[in-house]
């Protein structure tokens, strides 16, 4: 990972019916990180993302695939795809308790979805790796 948190993921995001994407979320290496709380894709009211309402809160459901990582897929409204995020939760870093709070790591959509072009074409189906 270019990062010094260690996570090494898959993100895959396809359309869905109607009006909705698929986002499939596949966690080969929790880092830093493990173990990994949740994992929630999350949109708010502020286009920032630090503040606001939330306008979006859909918990992904992380389980063990044949490989051994974690995986977990939900749906979001095509029309919140540049706000979403998905927001890794610990309670623990390095292996140590967080006793002043949480630890979160922020995945931004949108930047997965532009090189793909899913949010300017909503048939197009896509995935990115990092």
């Amino acid at each position: 990972s270019p990062d010094d948190w260690g996570l090494k993921y898959d993100l895959q995001v396809t359309v869905a019916e109607g009006d909705q994407l698929n986002v499939l979320f596949t966690l080969a290496d929790e880092g830093r990180l493990k173990p990994i709380y949740s994992a929630t894709v999350v949109a708010f009211s502020n286009p920032g993302g630090k503040d606001g309402a939330y306008l979006l809160k859909a918990q992904i459901d992380l389980k063990p695939n044949q490989d051994g990582q974690l995986t977990g897929q939900v749906q979001i409204p095509n029309r919140l795809a540049d706000r979403a995020q998905i927001r890794i939760l610990t309670q623990t870093f390095d292996g140590r308790w967080q006793t002043a709070g949480a630890r979160l790591y922020d995945i931004p959509l949108k930047k997965f979805l532009s090189s793909a072009g899913v949010a300017a074409s909503p048939k197009t189906p896509s995935s990115a790796q990092r």
